[in-house]
């Protein structure tokens, strides 16, 4: 079989194990991929290339970075190609119908939940933050609506109770390896009965940014630690001395020592057998990170009664 020209959206580095993949692949020919614009990076702001710009640039493949999909030069060169197939993995962006409409086989998208379920960029957090037991990869052809396309694929995967964002993430692009290299050869061919998702099922769940990380100390113990672990490792569980003093939840016999205002990041935590949140590894902002009991003696005017939070009665917000 002939190898299909095939182009490649993504920025993430989460990106280059399926860009290996493929490369390696009989039926694909990588011959273009689309990446988010250059990003200011660090103190000095420099304009850096994403880890697939960076991919690209090494295996000589032309790359694209269009910050609008209508530019007449990016549409133009869609077209000169000829592309026939178009594969989506962690790109963040939402491609519109007319780019689209320039694939004969269409556009496949990689999805880490079991969609209706939890659709938008930030699918895994959203299903730890849920408590649920289970989520999954799912393999769609996308259409006008954002995660709405017909089902090509899917495969489940348990939620373990100590997974966090990234060690489910793992697993996940793992699972959806298999299944894309499983898949792609019959759907080329046309032998895949792809599976319409239901019109009023599902969520589109909020992108995430830092102030999504914060805690909510009016939570339930679980919940609390669910988000901990749902927000590792980004934008990272995190509340503020002072919200950390004055909580209700803590059972301090003292006050944190000044600034109040800087933010403490809780790196781990676990439940004890009582259902308690126990407080493993925190991150004093500017800080390098540190045991809780590290934390108590550095932080505190005088020592906690114990690591572990006294809940008390609460409303679940």
């Amino acid at each position: 079989m002939k190898k299909v020209k095939t182009a490649f959206f993504g920025s993430s580095r989460y990106c280059l194990p399926y860009l290996e993949s493929l490369h390696k692949n009989e039926l694909i020919d990588i011959s273009l991929v689309v990446s988010q614009p250059d990003k200011p990076v660090g103190r000095g702001l420099q304009l850096t290339p994403s880890p697939v710009k960076e991919w690209a640039k090494q295996k000589g493949i032309l790359t694209l970075t269009p910050s609008d999909f209508s530019n007449p030069l990016f549409l133009g060169t869609l077209t000169a190609l000829p592309l026939k197939l178009g594969l989506i993995a962690y790109y963040g962006l939402r491609v519109p119908s007319e780019v689209i409409e320039l694939f004969p086989l269409g556009i496949l998208n990689i999805h880490h939940s079991l969609l209706p379920k939890h659709r938008g960029t930030n699918p895994i957090p959203w299903a730890i933050l849920s408590g649920e037991e289970k989520t999954g990869t799912t393999i769609i052809k996308i259409g006008e609506k954002f995660d709405e396309g017909e089902i090509a694929a899917f495969d489940e995967e348990p939620i373990s109770p100590t997974d966090t964002t990234e060690t489910l993430r793992v697993r996940l692009d793992a699972k959806a390896l298999v299944l894309l290299e499983k898949i792609l050869p019959r759907y080329i061919e046309g032998k895949v009965n792809l599976r319409k998702q239901g019109r009023d099922e599902g969520s589109y769940e909020p992108k995430l940014t830092k102030e999504t990380g914060r805690i909510d100390w009016n939570r339930t113990d679980e919940e609390v630690e669910r988000a901990i672990r749902a927000f590792t490792p980004w934008p990272g569980a995190w509340t503020t001395l002072e919200e950390l003093s004055s909580s209700r939840i803590f059972n301090l016999q003292s006050t944190i020592s000044k600034p109040k205002n800087k933010r403490l990041k809780i790196l781990k935590s676990h439940l004890n057998e009582d259902k308690k949140l126990v407080v493993d590894e925190v991150q004093v902002e500017g800080k390098t990170p540190i045991s809780w009991e590290e934390f108590k003696s550095g932080h505190l005017t005088r020592t906690l009664c114990h690591p572990v939070l006294d809940t008390g009665p609460r409303s679940h917000g």
